[in-house]
């Protein structure tokens, strides 16, 4: 698990995109969940669950956080909803 803390909204929303556009490139699907929240994954990555004894879909998930809570989008502004909406929808016309 990665952690990064930024001074400043911009810096965290610059790095955000990084993280994003490396994700779009190497993963063939990925689901958005109130805006911010992404979940990327290819089919044939799996592992054994021992517990389990199956094999389980491996996700990687990205969570943008303001002040320790979740950001979503009904507290962005319009100007950051745009941002988020065009780096996702750049993803499904791919």
């Amino acid at each position: 698990m990665n952690e990064w803390s930024f001074d400043t909204k911009q810096e965290a929303f610059d790095r955000y995109e990084e993280i994003m556009r490396e994700n779009f490139s190497k993963y063939e699907h990925v689901r958005v969940k109130r805006g911010t929240q992404a979940a990327f994954w290819n089919e044939e990555e799996y592992f054994f669950c021992d517990d389990c004894d199956e094999d389980l879909q491996v996700f990687h998930g990205f969570i943008l956080f303001s002040e320790e809570k979740p950001y979503i989008r009904e507290k962005m502004t319009d100007t950051e909803k745009a941002f988020f909406e065009n780096m996702f929808t750049e993803k499904k016309e791919a």
